[in-house]
C-alpha cells in the first residue's frame, strides 16, 4: 500500500554532455529550512521543494516538485533515488526507489536530482518525517541523506452548492 506516490521526473543535471539544460520551473521552489543530514559520504548543497519555503506545508493529493543540490564524493555510473516518509514514532516507508537513468557522476562537480511526490490523504493532519536518500548503484553506498519535517493537509474540497 503506497501512502504517498513517487514520481521521477528527471534525474541529474550538472556537467553532462558539456551543455546546460534549461527547463521550464511549473511552481516556484523555496528552500526548505530546517533539513537534517541524516547520512551519507557526499555534501548537501540545498533542497528544495515547489510551494514551500522553510517548513513544508504539503496538501494531499497535489504534486510537489523537489530538487536536490549535491558534490558527489566519487564516480558513480548510476545513482539510486530512495524516498522515505516516516511518522515521528520512527516507522518508516520508502514510497519510492528508482535507479535514475543516465545519472554517472563524477567528484567536483555539483548535480541536482529531481522528482516529484504526491502525498496522499492517509496522512492529513499529521506531521511526518520526509527523508530522500541518493546511493551509488552497484556498491549500495549512500552518497546523501537528508530529512526535513513536514506538515500534510487534508485536500480543500468546495462545499456543495444547494
Amino acid at each position: 500500500m503506497k501512502f504517498f506516490y513517487g514520481l521521477l521526473a528527471l534525474c541529474l543535471l550538472g556537467a553532462c554532455n558539456g551543455s546546460p539544460a534549461v527547463s521550464r520551473q511549473l511552481q516556484p521552489r523555496g528552500v526548505v529550512t530546517p533539513i537534517t543530514r541524516c547520512g551519507g559520504v557526499g555534501t548537501l548543497v540545498e533542497l528544495r521543494i515547489s510551494n514551500c519555503d522553510g517548513r513544508c506545508n504539503f496538501i494531499a493529493g497535489t504534486p510537489y516538485e523537489c530538487e536536490m543540490d549535491f558534490l558527489p564524493s566519487g564516480a558513480a555510473p548510476a545513482l539510486i533515488l530512495v524516498v522515505d516518509i516516516c511518522v515521528l514514532t520512527g516507522f518508516c516507508w520508502t514510497v519510492l526507489e528508482a535507479e535514475i537513468p543516465n545519472s554517472s557522476v563524477q567528484p567536483g562537480f555539483k548535480y541536482t536530482a529531481k522528482y516529484t511526490i504526491v502525498p496522499n490523504d492517509i496522512f492529513a493532519g499529521e506531521t511526518l518525517l520526509f527523508k530522500a536518500h541518493l546511493i551509488r548503484a552497484g556498491i549500495r553506498l549512500e552518497e546523501i541523506c537528508v530529512s526535513a519535517e513536514i506538515e500534510v493537509s487534508a485536500p480543500v474540497t468546495a462545499a456543495p452548492q444547494i
